[in-house]
């Protein structure tokens, strides 16, 4: 008895270890900025904040893979807004790559947006 109940959980053990695949990310630069790639990496971080819109520098992603977005303060004419701190946290995304496709990173949440049209070679 003992016997198959080790057999079993050996066969149990192998197979999820063969399932559980962990991708390695690298830290990445893009390798083709222009226009294109620049609206896709705008509507991927757009999504990723819940359909907020965000202007990013033209250079984004090309000197740093980090790309840090704080919360701006809301302003009216009825209602300016408080002093004080903002103690929301900045959103903070990385590009990184897993050897054949560039991906943004949500580093919160940890989900990732894969991007079709942007290349990217490793940062060092």
């Amino acid at each position: 008895m003992r016997q198959i109940i080790f057999i079993l959980l050996m066969t149990i053990l192998s197979t999820a270890c063969r399932e559980t695949q962990v991708e390695e990310f690298i830290p990445a630069l893009l390798s083709n900025p222009g226009q294109e790639s620049h609206a896709e990496i705008q509507q991927t971080i757009s999504t990723a904040l819940n359909g907020v819109t965000v202007m990013l520098a033209d250079d984004v992603f090309t000197m740093n893979s980090v790309l840090v977005i704080e919360r701006g303060m809301q302003r009216g004419i009825d209602r300016p807004p408080e002093m004080g701190r903002d103690l929301g946290r900045p959103s903070r995304f990385q590009l990184v790559t897993n050897g054949t496709e560039c991906i943004i990173i949500d580093e919160q949440s940890s989900v990732h947006w894969p991007l079709a049209r942007v290349k990217c070679i490793k940062e060092e």
